[in-house]
């Protein structure tokens, strides 16, 4: 079962599992970052070489 935790802002991390998770956390929203915006750009390139054929 995996445990979920919590920190406040200014919390400070000593454990360096903690700080690993936070890691691995800030790399995933990164990756969604960077997929969001991968698939904005890819729609809005559809979207101007839809318009120039139509």
């Amino acid at each position: 079962m995996s445990e979920v935790l919590e920190y406040k802002a200014g919390e400070n991390i000593t454990d360096g599992r903690k700080i690993e998770e936070i890691n691995v956390l800030q790399n995933y929203r990164k990756t969604l970052r960077w997929a969001e915006d991968k698939l904005r750009n890819d729609r809005e390139l559809f979207f101007i070489v839809f318009k120039r054929n139509a």
